[in-house]
């Protein structure tokens, strides 16, 4: 699986018990387990190596997850801080519509004048939906509002903004 086709969406904390499951850190609390989801893919190395899924429970921004082929505390200690990424078809959402939440984590946002903003790590919801973006130690709210948000493409994974001038200001 390359890096295109999948989604960034955790990180295995650490070893849960002593049968190999694995305690993980969701990027959005938000997500939800679809159980068509078989497979997940943990960065070893620089590439994704798919491992199938034997069982995931959890609520909010932690998980545990049970993968195929890891039965003990050694193997799963052997996982301790990879990346996990999950295949993009599972989030996509309809051609030309709003994108799903979960389908732009870890996309790059860029300002029409200002460059690379930094990483879509969350989305805050409530009367406004604001992507959380961060770069270096600053984190950035920016409303997901059409005025503000001029595209997004699914396959470079870039949200191109058009902030209002002195709109980062406050971020400094």
């Amino acid at each position: 699986m390359k890096k295109d086709n999948s989604i960034l969406f955790g990180k295995i904390i650490k070893p849960h018990g002593i049968k190999g499951e694995l305690r993980i850190d969701l990027l959005n609390p938000k997500f939800e387990y679809n159980k068509k989801m078989e497979s997940v893919f943990v960065e070893i190395d620089g590439k994704l190596v798919p491992f199938f899924i034997e069982d995931y429970s959890g609520r909010g921004p932690f998980g545990v997850l049970k993968l195929e082929g890891i039965n003990t505390l050694e193997q799963a200690a052997g996982l301790h801080s990879k990346s996990l990424y999950i295949n993009s078809k599972f989030i996509r959402s309809e051609q030309n519509s709003r994108p799903k939440i979960l389908e732009l984590l870890s996309f790059q946002v860029e300002d029409i004048r200002l460059g690379n903003l930094g990483v879509v790590t969350d989305i805050e919801e409530g009367a406004q939906e604001r992507l959380v973006v961060k770069k270096g130690g600053r984190e950035i709210l920016i409303p997901f509002t059409k005025p503000l948000i001029k595209t997004w493409d699914a396959n470079s994974k870039i949200i191109l903004v058009d902030l209002p001038a002195g709109f980062l200001d406050i971020y400094e």
